[in-house]
């Protein structure tokens, strides 16, 4: 009797059924993230540029929306309160604080979404 070698039709099936699964998943996960990363670099270039901290909140938001809108970002369902610009003795600091929910399946009965929160804060200190 022979021993058998190697995967049976029904592995191979399960196999790519499971690598399937992971693809797709990362397909919806993937491009959130990497605007968050876009969000995260275009926040801290801004506010690290000279006199950036000296600037008013509106005029700084400004470039920062700018920047995004450059790269086709948007912050989700949270928008413009999705960066908070605060002051406190002499630095400024950016806090990135909203969500993302990704659908991933969606049928008329039943509907599977990846719900992504992301925080971040950057400083920068007053130069002249």
């Amino acid at each position: 009797m022979r021993r058998q070698q190697g995967l049976s039709f029904f592995g191979v099936i399960f196999l790519i059924a499971i690598i399937g699964g992971i693809v797709s998943i990362a397909i919806k996960v993937v491009p959130p993230y990497l605007d968050y990363l876009s969000v995260s670099e275009v926040t801290r270039s801004v506010i690290n540029q000279p006199r950036a901290a000296l600037e008013r909140n509106d005029q700084i938001m400004k470039k920062i929306e700018n920047q995004l809108s450059i790269n086709n970002i948007r912050l989700g369902n949270y928008g413009r309160d999705a960066i908070t610009l605060s002051r406190a003795d002499g630095v400024l600091t950016a806090d990135i604080d909203y969500y993302v929910e990704q659908p991933v399946f969606t049928s008329e009965e039943v509907e599977i979404s990846i719900n992504m929160h992301f925080v971040n804060s950057h400083e920068a200190s007053a130069q002249e």
